[in-house]
């Protein structure tokens, strides 16, 4: 069963934009930062659960509030070689720090991102 269909439709599905950067690359021997793509998603967003909070902070650490977006297209999660996306979201900018691939659960992926 592919539910991904239903991460467009109100009252679940919103609109946000995403920043998707290419990875940085020495150029004449200096790091210069790769194009920045905007693109437009649609998706359910909402504050993490406090479990996938605690799970990703080291205990007694603080961060940003984080949420939980759901979306047909995938998300990145920053590595060595690539820059993690940013979710543009009711004014915020939030990185995304966790991409679960739920494929066999529906279709959609499940992405757990920070504010900065």
């Amino acid at each position: 069963m592919n539910l991904s269909g239903v991460l467009s439709m109100a009252p679940f599905g919103q609109s946000f934009a995403v920043e998707r950067a290419a990875a940085p690359q020495f150029v004449e021997g200096r790091m210069v930062e790769g194009p920045v793509q905007m693109l437009p998603m649609t998706g359910a967003i909402q504050p993490a659960a406090e479990g996938e909070v605690a799970e990703l902070r080291p205990e007694g650490t603080r961060g940003g509030a984080m949420i939980r977006v759901h979306t047909a297209a995938e998300l990145m999660e920053g590595d060595e070689d690539r820059v993690a996306d940013v979710v543009l979201w009711q004014g915020g900018r939030y990185r995304v720090v966790r991409v679960q691939r739920w494929h066999h659960l529906g279709g959609f992926f499940r992405s757990i991102a920070e504010a900065e």
